[in-house]
């Protein structure tokens, strides 16, 4: 997208967020899918209460989910919210520039379908959060543990911004922290069983 505030750069932004909330629509109805009861599951995730010594836990609990698969799909989806809502944002935010080509009273008319509540795309602390609170469910389940680096990393890199604007979001990059060396053990244990079979037991493994 160019970068001088043009009526060009806003159409383009537009468009673009016309298809930002197309595509949010797919994400609603996988969500409202991904949530419905399974046989021997009437929820896909729930909440552990735990005991928090100390206040070192930055959440009231924690997340376990029916099985590892779906933990991991969770942890995709909240990640993808909070870099597709920050896009959504922006997109907002360029629309509303004062264009260098126009009048300079001339605000933009916007279509009735991108008349959006920019308030609704600014949670994603919650989604962070959600994230720290699966890692651990999933991380005890998964044999790819490397799959969480990115989940990880996202969340991570959100609470920096917040911390570093705010000072907020310290306890929370410290958990994430202790996490990553959690990962990394499963990941060196991973590896070791895996080189100590036998091709045919790697298969099943």
């Amino acid at each position: 997208m160019p970068m001088e505030a043009t009526l060009s750069r806003q159409h383009h932004a537009q468009q673009l967020l016309r298809n930002c909330l197309s595509l949010e629509r797919h994400f609603n109805a996988w969500f409202q899918l991904a949530n419905r009861p399974s046989y021997g599951y009437p929820m896909a995730y729930w909440a552990d209460e735990i005991i928090n010594p100390g206040g070192l836990l930055p959440f009231s609990n924690l997340y376990t989910f029916k099985d590892g698969n779906t933990g991991l799909a969770f942890l995709y989806y909240w990640m993808t919210q909070i870099v597709f809502h920050q896009c959504i944002e922006k997109l907002h935010r360029i629309m509303y520039q004062p264009a260098i080509d126009a009048y300079p009273d001339m605000w933009p008319n916007l279509p009735y379908d991108l008349q959006i509540d920019i308030t609704q795309y600014q949670h994603g602390r919650l989604f962070a959060a959600d994230i720290c609170r699966g890692l651990d469910s999933v991380l005890h389940e998964t044999v790819q543990p490397d799959m969480l680096m990115l989940p990880m990393k996202i969340a991570m890199d959100f609470y920096k911004d917040i911390h570093a604007t705010s000072q907020d979001g310290l306890m929370e990059i410290m958990w994430i922290d202790n996490f990553r060396s959690r990962l990394v053990e499963k990941g060196q244990h991973v590896a070791g069983v895996l080189q100590s079979q036998k091709w045919s037991e790697v298969a099943t493994f």
